[in-house]
């Protein structure tokens, strides 16, 4: 380390961090030829204008734009689970509207009007003493009916 004495012209005051010194010159063994380059220690990095060095300030540029980089990749995958849920709870509101029709339905199969309904058109079944009519069938005097094209029974045929 080379010595360094105090500058007179100015007074040492409370509150200055350093005084300002001034080198007398060349350290011992060194030369003044070698300029600026001569007076910095060897093996340490040079620092820049903001007190880090470049290779400093290149990792925490790097970590930096890492951390951006993760961050909007976190934005866009939020983004596209809060749309699946949007369709989810869409599809689970359509999905309620069906189960409660069909629960509607399910209650209106357990009356008595369905299971007549049902025994009518399915079945064919009528109550008795009625006569069941169907389109395009003809009557026979015993009350069933006789689809079109067969004779039917006791029936004379014909004009």
């Amino acid at each position: 380390m080379r010595p360094f004495v105090l500058n007179p012209s100015r007074p040492l005051t409370l509150g200055t961090h350093q005084a300002e010194r001034t080198p007398r010159g060349p350290a011992p063994g060194r030369s003044a030829a070698k300029g600026a380059a001569a007076r910095l220690p060897v093996g340490r990095p040079r620092k820049t204008a903001g007190g880090l060095s470049r290779p400093v300030r290149a990792a925490f540029l790097i970590v930096f734009a890492y951390l951006i980089v993760s961050f909007m990749l976190q934005e866009i995958e939020v983004l596209r689970l809060a749309r699946q849920v949007r369709q989810l709870e869409a599809e689970a509101a359509e999905l309620t509207a069906a189960n409660q029709k069909l629960a509607e339905e399910i209650k209106y199969a357990q009356t008595p009007e369905f299971i007549e309904r049902m025994a009518r058109e399915e079945l064919g079944l009528v109550w008795p003493n009625e006569i069941p009519y169907a389109p395009g069938a003809e009557v026979a005097p015993s009350g069933q009916a006789v689809p079109s094209g067969q004779k039917t029974p006791g029936v004379s045929g014909g004009p």
